[in-house]
């Protein structure tokens, strides 16, 4: 799992990575060893942590403000206001109609 911290709020998802918990480091939030295994994991981790910055960086440029939830979501590709498919084929069809009822051909 990873934890995000901001300000005292929490999110959390998960990094789909599974660890021994006799392999972890609690301390440093790291794989311990130098196995492959372990840099290999702690290399994923590393970039994890890297995407997490660089999200932070981009909405405290944006939008001044930055909580855990919206960086966890920014960091997963689920930002506020991003269509699902449903709010898209609801807004296609609303078009559409337009379109229809304005007397454009489609």
């Amino acid at each position: 799992m990873c934890r995000i911290t901001v300000n005292g709020k929490q999110s959390a998802f998960s990094t789909k990575l599974d660890i021994s918990a006799s392999n972890w480091d609690l301390k440093y939030g790291r794989f311990l060893g130098k196995s492959r295994e372990a840099q290999e994991v702690n290399g994923k981790l590393d970039k994890i942590r890297l995407g997490i910055e660089e999200c932070y960086s981009k909405i405290l440029k944006n939008e001044g403000a930055v909580n855990s939830t919206k960086l966890k979501n920014t960091f997963l590709g689920m930002e506020i206001g991003e269509l699902t498919f449903f709010k898209f084929y609801e807004q296609f069809i609303a078009d559409f109609e337009k379109k229809v009822n304005s007397g454009l051909r489609v």
